[in-house]
C-alpha cells in the first residue's frame, strides 16, 4: 500500500501538471462566449441594415412604380387636351383596351396617335378620335406598320376619300378604309408603310376626277409589283393631272391617223372613267402588246414620262384591275373584322403571347396608379401651402435656416449610408469574432 503521505504528493503533483491545461480551457471558454456574443451583434446589425435597405429599396419602388405608369400617358394626355379634346377619358381607355389586346400597343403610345388623328382630321367628336385611332392602330398591327405611320396616313387618306362616303360616321369611314388598305397589304407586294408613301405620293388629284377609292388602292398595290410605292404614286398622280390632255390627243389622233379606234380617258362629264376600261380601249387601238413607235405616242398623249410609268405597268391587265378593286370592296365592306383577323394572325405567336402579358400586367400598374392619383391631387394644396410658408419663413431667418442646413445635411447624409454601414459593421463583427 501507498502511504497517505505519498498519495497527497502524487495529488499535488497533479495539479501542477493539468493546472495550464485548466487555465487554457477557461480561456477558450471566455474565447468562446465573447465570440458567440459578437456573432450575436453582427446578427442584429446585418439584420437592421437589410431590414432598412429593404424597406427603403420597397418604400421607393411602390411609390415610383405605380408613378411611373401613368406619367407617360398622362403626358400624352395633356398635349391631347391642347388640340380641343375633351373626353380624354374616352381616349385614354380605348388605349388600355388596346394595350391588353394587341402586342406592341401601349396606352401613352395611343393617346399620341390620337394627336396626330385629331391634329389631321380637325372635325372628329371626342369619340370619333378614339374610333378612328383604333382603326388607325389595329391596320398598324396587320400590315406591319408603326402606329404613328398610320395615324398620319389615316389623317390624309380621311382628307382624300371621305367625301365618297359622305353618308357613313367617321368610325365606320375609319374601319373601312382600314379594311381595304389591310386587304391591299395582304393581296400585293406591300406593306403598311409602302401604301402611306403611295397614297401620300398620289394625293387627290384621281379621286377628285371620281376615281374610287378601292380601285386607286389596287391600282397603288398593283404597280408596286414593278416600281417603289413613291414612284407609284407619282405615276397616278401624272396620269390623273394629265388626263385631260391625253383625252383631247387621244380624239386627234382616232380622227387624223389611218386608225379610227379612239381611246377615252375621260367621260362625258369631265370625270376618268373606270381604268380596265381605259386600258381596253388601248388594248382594242395598240393591240396585246406595244411596240416602242406606239408607247412613243401614248407617251406624246399623257406629256410625262410619269404616266407612261402606270401605263406600261398595267398594259394588258385591265381584267386583274377589275378583280382586285373587287376583292378590296369586299374587304371594305367587312370592315373591321376583316382587319382584326390579320391583327390576330400577326399576334399568333409566342413571342407575342409574352409581349402582351407583360403589356398586361403595365396596364394593371397603371390601373392603380391612376386610383392612387386623386389621393395625391389632395394632398398638393396642402404641400403648396406648406411650401409657400416654408419660403416666408426662410426669407424671415436666412442664418438660422443656414444653421438648420448643415445638420439637415449631415442627417441626411447620416441616413445615406445608414443600411450599407450597418451591414458593413455587421460583417467586421463577425469576423473579429471568428478571429478572436
Amino acid at each position: 500500500m501507498i502511504p497517505s503521505v505519498g498519495v497527497d504528493v502524487l495529488v499535488r503533483l497533479g495539479d501542477k501538471l493539468t493546472a495550464p491545461l485548466r487555465d487554457v480551457e477557461r480561456t477558450i471558454a471566455r474565447a468562446s462566449e465573447r465570440m458567440n456574443k459578437r456573432l450575436k451583434l453582427s446578427v442584429k446589425l446585418a439584420g437592421g441594415g437589410t431590414a432598412a435597405a429593404g424597406i427603403a429599396y420597397g418604400a421607393e419602388r411602390l411609390v415610383t412604380g405605380f408613378a411611373d405608369s401613368i406619367r407617360a400617358v398622362e403626358r400624352a394626355r395633356g398635349e391631347l387636351a391642347t388640340l380641343g379634346v375633351r373626353d380624354l377619358d374616352a381616349v385614354v381607355q380605348r388605349g388600355y383596351e388596346m394595350q391588353t389586346r394587341i402586342a406592341g400597343i401601349t396606352a401613352d403610345a395611343f393617346v399620341r396617335a390620337s394627336y396626330d388623328i385629331k391634329s389631321g382630321i380637325s372635325s372628329l367628336t371626342d369619340q370619333g378620335v378614339a374610333d378612328m385611332t383604333a382603326a388607325a392602330v389595329l391596320v398598324a398591327k396587320a400590315t406591319k406598320a408603326q402606329a404613328e405611320q398610320m395615324t398620319s396616313l389615316f389623317a390624309t387618306s380621311y382628307g382624300i376619300f371621305k367625301d365618297q362616303y359622305a353618308l357613313m360616321s367617321d368610325a365606320d369611314f375609319g374601319n373601312m378604309f382600314g379594311a381595304a388598305l389591310s386587304a391591299s397589304v395582304q393581296q400585293f407586294k406591300t406593306d403598311g408603310a409602302a401604301m402611306q408613301q403611295a397614297i401620300e405620293s398620289a394625293g387627290a388629284g384621281a379621286v377628285n376626277l371620281g376615281m374610287k377609292m378601292t380601285e386607286q388602292l389596287a391600282l397603288l398595290g398593283m404597280m408596286q409589283q414593278q416600281m417603289s410605292a413613291g414612284e407609284s404614286g407619282t405615276a397616278l398622280r401624272a396620269f390623273a393631272t394629265n388626263a385631260a390632255r391625253a383625252d383631247a390627243a387621244f380624239a386627234r389622233l382616232s380622227a387624223e391617223t389611218d386608225n379610227p379606234v379612239r381611246v377615252r380617258v375621260l367621260d362625258e362629264n369631265g370625270q376618268l372613267r373606270a381604268m380596265p376600261d381605259i386600258l381596253a380601249d388601248l388594248k382594242a387601238r395598240y393591240g396585246e402588246t406595244l411596240d416602242a413607235f406606239e408607247a412613243a405616242q401614248i407617251k406624246e398623249a399623257f406629256g410625262t414620262d410619269e404616266a407612261m410609268k402606270m401605263i406600261n405597268a398595267l398594259y394588258g391587265q385591265e381584267e386583274a384591275v377589275r378583280a382586285n378593286a373587287a376583292a378590296l370592296e369586299e374587304a371594305a365592306a367587312q370592315g373591321k373584322d376583316y382587319t382584326a383577323a390579320m391583327a390576330r394572325a400577326a399576334d399568333n405567336n409566342w413571342d407575342s403571347t409574352v409581349v402582351l402579358l407583360g403589356q398586361k400586367i403595365d396596364a394593371l400598374k397603371a390601373k392603380i396608379g391612376d386610383r392612387l392619383l386623386p389621393v395625391v391631387k389632395r394632398l398638393v394644396p396642402v404641400v403648396e401651402a406648406f411650401i409657400a410658408r416654408a419660403f416666408e419663413w426662410i426669407d424671415t431667418h436666412p442664418k438660422l435656416v443656414t444653421g438648420i442646413g448643415v445638420v439637415v445635411a449631415a442627417l441626411g447624409a447620416l441616413a445615406a449610408v445608414a443600411a450599407p454601414v450597418l451591414l458593413g459593421l455587421g460583417a467586421l463583427v463577425s469576423s473579429w469574432a471568428v478571429m478572436s
